[in-house]
């Protein structure tokens, strides 16, 4: 019989009782302007996806650039330092630590794992951050089934890596992300957003979606969603008003987007996502 390997042994961890997400620890938030992290090891296994900014540290010694897309991974025990790359410019990330019984967690080959781009890693790390907080069998069992997807996207992103595939740039990616930061409301085609590139829309589009895992389309209304998701958490700003700076002809439409991206309502979201730490 072949030896597990380390992915196998965590995907049949998944399968029993015995790991758990910290609900007060498991966020989407956007960093103080002087944050960082220094920690000598943390006791649960830390998972972040980093979805605006970009932070410069190590885990375990081993020195990390984190960027839009990016998702960490981070064993327990390695020692974090992380700041921001650029002083006043935070970052925005989901985060979550997962908590495993006492030698029952396979180890990993190395102090951390790094995937970029994540963002189709994203849908999954919401659904783990919104039920967070949720008790009794079914939602054990529920979340349980989320990390195991996560983990499986991290080991399967582990593989593809080596394919090799041409992908956007990184400063191509930015332009894109500094794009829709600075016109949240705006509707650009496929075509507008190649353009914006200097690329054929073709091409452009072909490389999207093996950076992004999505079409254009999508991105841009997971873009929009997320731009909103940020104001909500930072302003006052009351749903209605923000659909209507974000160009939703109706407060209903936004809504339902809302919904499709995060999993809950503006409001709702608005009431469970108010949380620090790291």
């Amino acid at each position: 019989m072949a030896k597990r390997t380390y992915q196998d042994q965590w995907l049949l961890l998944f399968d029993k009782t015995g790991i758990e997400v910290d609900p007060d620890l498991a966020a989407y938030h956007t960093v103080g302007l002087d944050w960082s992290v220094v920690s000598d090891g943390l006791e649960e296994d830390l998972v972040w996806l980093i979805t605006a900014g970009v932070c410069l540290g190590s885990v375990g010694g081993k020195r990390l650039r984190l960027e839009p897309g990016t998702l960490l991974w981070a064993a327990p025990g390695a020692a974090l330092r992380f700041r921001l790359a650029r002083p006043g410019v935070p970052i925005t990330l989901y985060r979550v630590r997962v908590g495993v019984e006492p030698g029952a967690r396979p180890p990993i080959p190395a102090p951390c794992v790094t995937v970029k781009p994540a963002w189709d890693l994203l849908p999954l790390m919401q659904r783990v951050v919104l039920d967070a907080a949720e008790r009794g069998p079914d939602a054990d069992a529920y979340r349980r089934a989320l990390l195991k997807a996560l983990f499986a996207g991290i080991f399967r992103a582990q593989r593809r890596r080596a394919d090799d595939k041409p992908v956007l740039s990184t400063s191509q990616r930015q332009r894109l992300m500094d794009l829709t930061a600075r016109e949240p409301a705006g509707r650009w085609s496929a075509a507008d957003l190649a353009g914006h590139l200097d690329l054929s829309a073709d091409y452009f589009t072909r490389l999207f979606r093996a950076t992004f895992g999505a079409p254009p389309r999508r991105w841009l209304v997971e873009q929009r969603i997320r731009n909103a998701a940020h104001r909500l958490l930072e302003s006052p700003t009351s749903v209605s008003d923000l659909a209507a700076e974000l160009g939703y002809p109706d407060v209903f439409l936004f809504s339902r987007q809302f919904k499709q991206v995060t999993g809950l309502s503006p409001s709702r979201y608005r009431e469970t996502h108010l949380r620090g730490g790291y």
